[in-house]
C-alpha cells in the first residue's frame, strides 16, 4: 500500500467511526463500535475508502 493509500485508509477509518458516533442521538462507545464494525467488517482497504467516499459530504469527518 502506498503512503497516499495508507493516509486515505486512515482518514476513512477515522471518518467512518466518527460517522457511526455522530448518527446516534446520545453517543455510546459500545454501540458506536458495533455500528462501525458492522460497516467495516470483512471489507478491504479499498472498499473501506470507497465506503467513506460514498458518505454524504456533510456527514464526513476529517481527521
Amino acid at each position: 500500500m502506498s503512503q497516499k493509500e495508507r493516509e486515505d485508509f486512515n482518514d476513512a477509518i477515522y471518518g467512518i467511526v466518527k460517522f457511526a458516533k455522530g448518527e446516534m442521538p446520545k453517543p455510546d462507545g459500545a454501540i458506536a463500535r458495533k455500528k462501525a464494525n458492522a460497516m467495516l467488517g470483512g471489507k478491504t482497504a479499498k472498499e473501506i475508502i470507497a465506503l467513506y467516499k460514498s458518505l454524504p459530504r456533510e456527514k464526513r469527518h476529517a481527521r
